[in-house]
């Protein structure tokens, strides 16, 4: 059974697709600006979508806005809006919310905690304490009397939503709000009957005690207030606290919504696909690694398309926290069975694993997905072994090739037969004469005399077997055809060249071109291959009229990495190398833009200051003096040089050196500018024995209040008026730029003569002693000089406009 490529899963899932729970390519996330915030969203999807990818979308969306903190409402509305359900998630909300509103102001559903001063201090003795209620201000003993300055009441409302819940689990909702009391005021007579006057809540009895409409008449209206509120502090100059709906009701809605956000995902779930969930365990059944397609073909996805070919069909309850299905047992029981058969040699767990809680299951799946990837790579391996060691033999062919699923050529076929050493002796003397592999071998020949499927003369005899000979023509044109022959044999004799004598330099410049570029391509893939050194052969054609010479050059690439033996995995931990890197333009803004160099730069959150390497940057300060708005150096003792660690390594290349010292500080102007529109420059500290040509370090991020966002990929700087970084995640490269640099900028550089001849000066003191480094991952020349390129580094899409570049692969950004 044929282990096909990624068609295959494409290939199973149209099968699906024939089910009322059709399975579907998932889409790639695409970047979306929400709220201020930078999401990975599911692209929208249409009603004529499958109910499978429609689920699937809500559910990519609805994780994409948690994982961007929005908030409750703003996450409902950010997820209904990518699949068209805007009307009904403001259906649902309003649900929720609206049975606050009714109850916020009726005193039979709140319940007092507390009465406040006008300075929102607590008046304990504002309650009685038998009764629980507001004491009266009738006449009678002062001291049970209600006390002056009662302002405010804290309340707490208790809601009910087991009838909204998707699961009509209980579901209480507690909110806790101020409500302003009227005040005035207010007169009794004491126990001796004087009179008594106080500045105190107007209200003769208990306001609790109203029904809604008294509460709203006497209460709420004298207030002019019109919903719940919070209490602000007294401001300067004021001894009353101020009060505030907006941000308390804000508040309370978030309350709401947190409660109603789960309900409300089901009920949108529920209304793009209705009774999808109830035949989910269904859809799963149906997924397998191997299967027949629509023609009937038997085909196999790999464990890795198979493992995610499940998950899709899952989708609707990997939200549960109990499965009422075993799907890592599923996974086991349906691998290809000499994937199976294999993983069951190995581990066994699976017989016994009942476990149907969420994380269980997953934690299984990624174990059981780990163990399946494995048995199907030394699967591949013996089948490769198998093909390459006994391929042409004849022993054991028919029932290897029938194992493995390669066809068994015939005698009759066009393939190769497999056949004993006797029997091919046997052929080849079957008439009583030895016969060559080539009259062996089908008749593919044409005549020369009248182009019919036979040859013109007997190869052996000499004798004219032509059936047309005796034609009109037919002997001429053979004639002319036999001489075009000989003469290209004779031709193809006279420009042969050995090949131990073609040299590297005798190749023209377009051949010595086309050999540089694969060479080069040859080492970027190799570097990351296994140890050693590996000979690498390119061939380049000769010219038209010699159309058959080749010749050929050998290469040796050498690439280090670890020497260990395959046999012995690593150890278990993640490793990558390529690091997070942004691109930087120098200039002002007053500077066209194709006129700034652009560097790239490693964006490193562990960094303690910006850096760069010397022999990379001299070069291109000295091109683009323009560039720098001030310098500073020790060399004249007015500074300490700076002591620099971790990312240092020697002229060689050893990076066994620990510290260097950076002697040289440039602040570059920056072509970008602020949010309030102010140009910016940025400071980096250059040595000799750097080991990165440009760090990024704290300094720059946390002063531009940068944030990485890993999983779009972007940096985005928020003091800056400029759109997020791009991320290239590749590895740190060192290299020196030359002073071959363009003429483009000599009108440039005359005006700013002194600098240039100050980074003279300095480029030869400090770099004297150096020598180009060669990096640690490809052998390639690094004396490339400085010129100005013309490639888009900012926007993919951009590919007209022209930049000058400067990148830290000797590559095209």
């Amino acid at each position: 059974m044929p282990i096909i490529g990624p068609s295959a899963l494409e290939n199973r899932l149209q099968v699906f697709a024939k089910t009322d729970n059709a399975m579907f390519i998932p889409k790639a996330l695409e970047t979306v600006k929400y709220e201020g915030k930078t999401i990975q969203a599911y692209p929208i999807v249409g009603p004529d979508a499958p109910a499978s990818e429609r689920i699937y979308a809500l559910l990519c969306n609805k994780h994409a806005a948690e994982n961007a903190f929005l908030s409750p409402l703003q996450t409902i509305a950010f997820y209904s809006s990518r699949c068209g359900m805007d009307a009904h998630a403001q259906v649902f909300v309003a649900q929720w919310t609206s049975r606050f509103c009714h109850q916020w102001c009726n005193p039979a559903a709140l319940e007092v905690l507390s009465y406040h001063d006008t300075t929102g201090a607590i008046l304990n003795d504002a309650l009685d304490p038998v009764t629980r209620t507001l004491r009266p201000i009738d006449d009678g003993t002062v001291d049970t009397r209600r006390p002056a300055n009662v302002r405010f009441v804290h309340v707490r409302c208790t809601l009910d939503y087991h009838d909204l819940h998707h699961t009509n689990s209980p579901c209480v909702v507690r909110l806790e709000y101020f409500i302003p009391l009227p005040i005035g005021n207010v007169t009794f007579l004491n126990t001796a009957g004087n009179p008594v006057n106080r500045y105190t809540c107007t209200i003769p009895g208990d306001p609790f005690s109203l029904g809604t409409a008294e509460f709203r008449d006497q209460v709420l209206v004298p207030s002019g207030v019109g919903g719940p509120c919070g209490l602000l502090p007294p401001t300067i100059g004021s001894t009353e606290c101020a009060i505030d709906e907006i941000i308390k009701w804000q508040q309370l809605q978030y309350k709401i919504a947190s409660a109603a956000q789960d309900s409300i995902y089901h009920n949108l779930r529920e209304h793009l696909a209705p009774g999808f969930s109830a035949t989910a365990f269904a859809t799963c059944e149906k997924i397998t690694m191997a299967f027949q397609d629509e023609d009937g073909n038997s085909v196999s996805l790999t464990v890795l398309e198979y493992y995610n070919a499940l998950l899709q069909g899952a989708v609707t309850f990997l939200e549960d926290e109990s499965f009422q299905y075993n799907l890592a047992n599923h996974f086991v029981n349906n691998l290809e069975r000499n994937v199976r058969d294999m993983f069951e040699e190995s581990c066994t767990d699976h017989l016994s694993f009942s476990d149907l809680s969420r994380d269980a299951q997953l934690r299984q799946l990624q174990k059981y997905l780990l163990i399946a990837t494995r048995c199907e790579k030394k699967l591949s391996q013996t089948k490769d072994f198998v093909k390459k060691t006994i391929g042409d033999t004849h022993s054991f062919m028919s029932k290897v090739m029938s194992a493995i699923g390669m066809e068994i050529p015939s005698e009759a076929s066009d393939g190769p037969t497999f056949l004993s050493a006797a029997e091919k002796t046997l052929q080849r003397y079957k008439d009583g004469r030895r016969h060559s592999h080539r009259e062996l071998s089908p008749p593919t020949d044409e005549c020369w005399g009248c182009k019919g499927p036979h040859r013109y003369r007997d190869k052996h005899t000499k004798e004219i077997i032509c059936p047309n000979k005796d034609s009109r023509g037919v002997a001429e044109r053979a004639a002319k055809m036999h001489k075009e022959y000989l003469e290209a044999i004779r031709s193809r004799r006279k420009g042969w060249v050995p090949k131990d004598k073609v040299k590297f330099s005798q190749l023209s410049p377009s051949q010595k071109e086309a050999g540089q570029q694969y060479f080069l391509h040859q080492a970027q893939e190799l570097s990351s291959g296994t140890s050693t050194t590996t000979s690498t052969v390119f061939s380049i054609s000769s010219t038209p009229t010699h159309s058959h010479r080749r010749a050929y050059v050998v290469l040796p690439i050498l690439h280090s990495t670890d020497n260990r033996d395959d046999r012995i995995p690593i150890l278990p931990v993640q490793i990558d190398g390529q690091l997070p890197h942004i691109t930087l333009v120098l200039g002002s803004m007053d500077t066209a833009l194709e006129n700034c160099p652009m560097i790239r730069c490693l964006f490193d959150t562990g960094a303690c200051l910006s850096s760069g390497y010397a022999g990379f940057w001299l070069p291109i300060l000295k091109a683009h003096p323009e560039c720098i708005a001030d310098l500073f150096t020790s060399d004249n003792g007015d500074y300490t040089p700076i002591i620099l660690g971790g990312v240092v390594t020697g002229n060689d290349g050893d990076m066994s050196r620990h510290t260097t010292q950076l002697n040289l500080v440039i602040r570059l102007k920056l072509r970008y500018e602020t949010t309030a529109h102010q140009p910016i420059t940025h400071t980096i500290a250059i040595g000799s024995h750097v080991g990165v040509n440009t760090i990024l370090g704290k300094t720059f991020i946390k002063s531009l209040h940068c944030h990485y966002d890993a999983t779009s990929g972007v940096v985005e700087a928020k003091l800056l008026n400029v759109a997020p970084f791009p991320v290239t995640d590749m590895f740190p490269q060192r290299y020196d730029c030359t002073d071959k640099v363009s003429h483009a900028y000599s009108r440039t550089t005359k005006n700013y003569s002194g600098i240039v001849s100050v980074l003279n000066r300095i480029q030869n003191t400090m770099l004297h002693s150096v020598v180009p480094v060669t990096p640690q991952y490809t052998h390639v020349d690094h004396s490339v000089p400085i010129r100005k390129r013309r490639h888009n580094v900012i926007g993919p899409d951009d590919s007209s406009t022209g930049y000058s570049t400067y990148s830290s692969d000797n590559t095209d950004a």
